[in-house]
């Protein structure tokens, strides 16, 4: 995750923090939104990250590991 998308997320969860109690349910349900759309940002960025570059993806290298010990040890 970048930096920038934490202090986003973290932010947003600050603000919700300081809300959550209150009656302002209008409020509450605008910040909720703000962060559903932030996590699906974050998820589409991760997404497409790992697209383009699969061998980052976790597991990846546990996977590599796995195939080349398959094949020293035909």
């Amino acid at each position: 995750m970048l930096p920038e998308d934490m202090k986003s997320l973290s932010d947003n969860i600050e603000d919700l923090k300081k809300i959550k109690d209150g009656t302002d349910t209008e409020a509450i349900k605008k910040k909720l939104e703000e962060m559903n759309q932030l996590a699906q940002t974050i998820g589409a960025k991760m997404y497409s990250q790992q697209q383009a570059n699969p061998s980052s993806a976790p597991g990846a290298t546990a996977a590599k590991r796995v195939l080349v010990f398959r094949a020293r040890n035909k």
